[in-house]
């Protein structure tokens, strides 16, 4: 990684360390969780998703299931260290790390804006993530929230892993919100280097769009 790559890192290390909240989970939240630890291995084995924890109080990823050394050759034991965030951010295209980085602190400020109904968003991004065998391959990353603090800050994230190279461009990035009222669609413009303006769909004209698709698909 040369000193260019190493900077535009470090900027990603430090937005996740200024989201760092005030109080953390307490006790019995962390025992409650570490209890759901074999189903979220269950999930994560029969969906064939990698699933990882993010404890925003410590900075620390506190799960991150077996799959992601099947699925991509990485041992888990490099995020679940004290500089899991570092290393995971290490392995992110280098061309993709400003996008990155402008994309995460969007999804954060979405998901942080709908904290009263937080269970029910998903924030979804897709980006150039390097492998166990040092290749770049197009990956889906779903975040949710699960816990919040007294301020209505995230304290802990759920994520679910996918690799989506078969349906993605190589060098494509973009997120989407998803809540219980509308999907919007945001895209990264590359020659801009901003993130381009929001599409909204409401759910009504998402089932007009799916009938559509479903339609031309029967005529074809």
């Amino acid at each position: 990684m040369n000193h260019y790559q190493n900077i535009e890192m470090q900027k990603v290390v430090r937005f996740w360390e200024s989201q760092r909240t005030m109080t953390g989970l307490n006790n019995s939240d962390v025992e409650l969780w570490k209890s759901k630890i074999e189903f979220l291995d269950t999930i994560s084995m029969q969906h064939n998703v990698i699933v990882f924890l993010l404890d925003t109080f410590r900075n620390r990823f506190i799960y991150m299931s077996d799959k992601l050394k099947i699925l991509s050759g990485v041992d888990p034991s490099f995020y679940l260290a004290e500089n899991g965030i570092e290393f995971s951010a290490s392995r992110i295209h280098p061309d993709h790390m400003q996008a990155n980085l402008e994309i995460l602190k969007l999804g954060v400020n979405l998901l942080t804006k709908h904290s009263k109904n937080y269970e029910n968003n998903i924030f979804c991004y897709n980006f150039l993530y390097k492998n166990g065998n040092d290749e770049y391959v197009q990956v889906l990353q779903k975040s949710m929230i699960l816990e919040v603090d007294d301020n209505g800050s995230p304290t802990l994230l759920l994520s679910f892993g996918h690799y989506v190279g078969h349906i993605k461009k190589h060098q494509s990035i973009g997120s989407v919100l998803a809540t219980p009222h509308s999907i919007t669609i945001y895209n990264y413009d590359h020659v801009k280097n901003v993130i381009g303006p929001p599409v909204t769909f409401s759910n009504r004209k998402r089932k007009l769009y799916t009938y559509y698709l479903r339609a031309m698909i029967q005529k074809a």
